[in-house]
């Protein structure tokens, strides 16, 4: 006889409980629920978000948590520069990813705490996750806080190819006060992601708002990311010296 979902959503409740018992003790704080966040040095903050899911199953939770960075100084230009963003339903980060893809491993990885674990063993689940925190991504939010470390690792996407690195780097540059090289990151981004136009050899004339944007190019990139990219290239530009 199958057992009811009562009782996987009460170990879910307890693996709620231990975690933020364990990730207090290391000095984290919950910000929200499930997410953690620890300040690393002044402007700096590492967080991380313990994911759980029970894949539909009554018998199991698998917790893989997603690890990231947040630079104030970073996000306040960002917020400055780049238009049609709903900062309410966004996640506040300068960089994200799985937590695996840090691990010295590189590879998905997740704890999976079972209905007949007792409670010892889930204690011991849980221990190595937090063992995993400690040794290996405190040290990272450590590296990555320095803003030098943070620029390149987004620009090689150590932390994954997502197009939100592209607004991040050159924001770095700039407070690396290497305002030039940020600048020639966009020019390299915007001829990497520019659409084919609908017409060979045409000039691109400068845009004044996306429909003009799509009338001139086909749909064989992300017409919108390059809109966006141009405005934030344009206000990068007036940012001062």
């Amino acid at each position: 006889m199958m057992k009811s979902s009562t009782p996987i959503r009460q170990l879910g409740k307890q693996i709620d409980i231990i975690v933020k018992e364990k990730m207090v003790n290391i000095g984290f704080v919950e910000k929200e629920k499930y997410i953690f966040s620890k300040l690393i040095i002044k402007d700096v903050e590492g967080f991380v978000i313990v994911e759980k899911t029970d894949h539909g199953s009554r018998y199991n939770w698998s917790i893989s948590p997603t690890v990231g960075i947040i630079n104030h100084k970073v996000e306040d230009i960002y917020y400055k520069l780049v238009d049609n963003i709903d900062f309410s339903k966004e996640l506040l980060r300068t960089a994200t990813s799985s937590i695996g893809y840090i691990l010295p491993e590189n590879s998905f990885k997740a704890w999976d705490v079972n209905l007949d674990d007792t409670e010892d063993q889930i204690h011991e689940i849980i221990d190595d996750l937090i063992f995993q925190i400690k040794k290996n991504i405190l040290p990272f939010f450590m590296k990555m806080s320095q803003n030098k470390e943070l620029q390149v690792s987004l620009e090689k996407n150590s932390w994954g190819i997502t197009s939100l690195n592209y607004f991040k780097v050159p924001i770095l540059y700039y407070i690396n006060e290497e305002k030039e090289k940020g600048l020639k990151y966009i020019e390299d981004i915007l001829a990497k992601i520019r659409p084919t136009p609908k017409v060979n050899d045409l000039v691109e004339p400068e845009f004044n708002n996306l429909e003009e944007v799509k009338n001139f190019f086909s749909r064989d990139k992300d017409i919108l990311l390059y809109w966006e990219f141009v405005k934030f290239r344009k206000k990068f530009i007036d940012l001062k010296n």
